[in-house]
């Protein structure tokens, strides 16, 4: 680029000239609340969809021998348990 007197200065100018309207646009829309509320619905929808996936998937997990999500929590919920049982006996 250093043989090509200018092209800096150009490129920088019409980058300026889009980069201006876009960030308008794309700061009006981050902050309304039409964006916020379509946010909040794919969230929802995206948990819906986990739990139905991971309702479905469970029995073939568990027919394979493999883990479920519900296996690893018991699991986790009795390894607290007896750390609180071993710290209230020290």
């Amino acid at each position: 680029m250093s043989n090509m007197p200018g092209i800096g200065s150009s490129l920088r100018g019409a980058f300026d000239v889009v980069e201006g309207p876009l960030t308008r646009a794309s700061e009006a829309s981050l902050q309304s609340d039409a964006l916020l509320d379509a946010l909040a619905v794919a969230w929802k929808l995206r948990r819906r969809a986990a739990r139905r996936l991971e309702a479905a998937s469970e029995p073939w997990l568990r027919v394979w021998g493999f883990a479920t999500r519900s296996d690893v929590t018991a699991l986790a919920n009795q390894v607290a348990a007896l750390e609180r049982e071993l710290r209230s006996r020290r």
